[in-house]
């Protein structure tokens, strides 16, 4: 068994400062300005999208591209150790268009199925969404050219850390202090496709980056 995972609670941020961050992220959006790479999308109201784009807006649950079959739950719990004790059963959430925020590239064609593990038992409303759990997320990319333009885009990101010895090419990030999620994410490119790997954590908890990247590494070896 890996090395289990220790979480421990974040420093506190103040109530002032968290209205003042809201405040500022709201007139963000408002404005219509990305910062940014989004590192993974889920079919819900935060969902990428693009003016000249046009995206799917449910999730297609009429194909399968195998996201809830990558791994089992024994390789998570034995990856991820306590953590993962009462791991659920996962949770496909289907097929979705991805839209390359800020990219020129204009035969760029990719999807995206995310499949969730819930590190405990949630309410039917809140199955789709995942604050405490694992999402395994397969990309499909339609030509090389969408394929490079999207791993282009995650190295201009500079808290990317390249990883070597998985896929052709492999990044790790993590979130920043202040954000309003823990997550801590694996990203690995084999041809035409991508592989990844989110450990999410409560906004208050957190757990060792090296641990974390070393548990994700595990079960993107498996």
């Amino acid at each position: 068994m890996a090395e289990s995972l220790y979480v421990q609670p974040k420093r506190k941020v103040s109530k002032k400062l968290l209205i003042i961050i809201v405040s500022i992220v709201v007139i963000i959006i408002a404005a219509g300005t990305v910062v940014g790479l989004n590192i993974y999308l889920k079919p819900s109201t935060k969902q990428a999208t693009a003016p000249t784009a046009k995206t799917d807006t449910l999730p297609d649950l009429s194909k399968d591209y195998g996201a809830c079959s990558l791994l089992t739950k024994a390789q998570i719990t034995s990856a991820l150790g306590k953590i993962a004790d009462t791991l659920q059963d996962p949770v496909n959430n289907g097929i979705v268009g991805v839209v390359l925020v800020g990219s020129s590239l204009s035969n760029f064609s990719a999807d995206a199925q995310s499949c969730l593990y819930h590190f405990a038992p949630v309410s039917k409303s809140a199955t789709y969404t995942n604050d405490n759990g694992l999402t395994v997320q397969l990309t499909k990319f339609g030509n090389s050219e969408s394929t490079a333009a999207y791993q282009k885009q995650i190295t201009t990101n500079p808290g990317a850390a390249t990883v070597n010895g998985l896929g052709n090419s492999a990044f790790y990030t993590q979130s920043a202090a202040g954000d309003a999620q823990t997550y801590y994410t694996l990203q690995v490119f084999k041809s035409n496709a991508l592989y990844e790997y989110t450990l999410h954590l409560p906004a208050d908890t957190s757990t060792d980056s090296s641990t974390a990247q070393k548990a994700l590494t595990t079960l993107a070896q498996d």
